[in-house]
């Protein structure tokens, strides 16, 4: 299904995931999208000697070879300015508000596995 980007909606989801991460000061060096072999989408945080895990969904009807295919260009596409940025924030506070249950969720779940938050913490929305 595609979302307000026009690019499938899981895509976005696990970009948000991401910038979720991000947002909370972790290094986009240790934020991967990982696909399985059961057809699950994980956004994995290594760290600190750890790991974490934040399921996306699953691919449905999508490939797992073709979300591989378009996750870098959908990140081009952001990283290049090609989605405004009031619209990436609208798909951001949907994935905090709908998909992750808030910031403290996340955060707790994180520091649950013994990770600590970084000390350049911007804080989420």
């Amino acid at each position: 299904m595609k979302g307000p980007t026009g690019f499938d909606q899981l895509l976005e989801m696990a970009w948000a995931t991401h910038e979720g991460l991000r947002r909370l000061g972790f290094a986009a060096d240790d934020i991967f999208v990982v696909t399985t072999d059961a057809n699950e989408v994980f956004v994995q945080l290594k760290t600190q000697g750890k790991e974490f895990n934040v399921g996306v969904g699953l691919l449905g009807e999508l490939t797992r070879e073709a979300f591989e295919e378009r996750w870098p260009k959908f990140v081009d596409r952001i990283n290049s300015g090609k989605f405004a940025d009031d619209l990436l924030q609208r798909i951001f506070e949907h994935w905090l508000q709908h998909k992750a249950g808030g910031a403290m969720p996340l955060v707790n779940a994180i520091m649950s596995k013994g990770i600590r938050l970084p000390k350049a913490y911007r804080g989420l929305p």
